[in-house]
């Protein structure tokens, strides 16, 4: 066995964001997970079981629709961008504490990317320049510094895990700055 998916596709860590995009949830994700695990315990037992899922790694790359949908949304009425990153935060951290109780030990959580230049961010502000969004993508950095703080206090309150943090923002900067270095050609 190499590996198993529960991911979907648009879906963000808030239930309300797939809903509105037909998607699986991380609450759904993770329940795949405890459906997935009690299948492998039928198949290779309890004690091989735990042996792989402790030996996995859960990669969570989330977010990043939570936050282009809160843009749009009547929530940024209700809490600012500073309390709705927290309220993302703690739907990540409960989603890691859920797994680390099923079994899972090692995790990478992804900060997210500058979504301010994703297409359709750039089309929604109107910007006739066709220009990133900058408060957004401030806003991605605001967030990805908080969870990549958050993320050793976490791994600390769960004794035998590892929690890395992967700095997708960095990534896709570089490449949507570099293009010509990754062999994309830019017209």
């Amino acid at each position: 066995m190499t590996g198993v998916n529960f991911a979907s596709a648009g879906s963000g860590f808030e239930d309300q964001t797939s809903r509105l995009s037909n998607t699986l949830p991380m609450s759904k994700q993770v329940n795949l997970f405890k459906e997935y695990l009690l299948r492998i315990r039928n198949i290779v037992g309890e004690k091989e079981a735990s042996r792989i899922i402790e030996n996995s790694l859960i990669f969570i790359s989330s977010g990043t629709n939570d936050f282009t949908r809160y843009y749009r949304s009547l929530k940024r009425k209700k809490m600012d961008i500073g309390e709705y990153q927290d309220s993302v935060l703690r739907i990540a951290q409960a989603s890691v504490k859920e797994l680390f109780s099923l079994g899972g030990r090692q995790f990478c959580l992804a900060g997210l990317p500058p979504f301010g230049c994703t297409p359709i961010q750039i089309t929604l502000s109107g910007d006739p320049d066709r220009a990133c969004v900058d408060e957004q993508n401030r806003d991605a950095q605001a967030y990805n510094s908080k969870l990549e703080k958050l993320l050793p206090a976490l791994q600390g309150s769960l004794h035998g895990s590892k929690i890395v943090y992967l700095d997708a923002y960095q990534a896709f900067k570089e490449i949507l700055d570099n293009p010509a270095k990754y062999g994309m050609v830019v017209q």
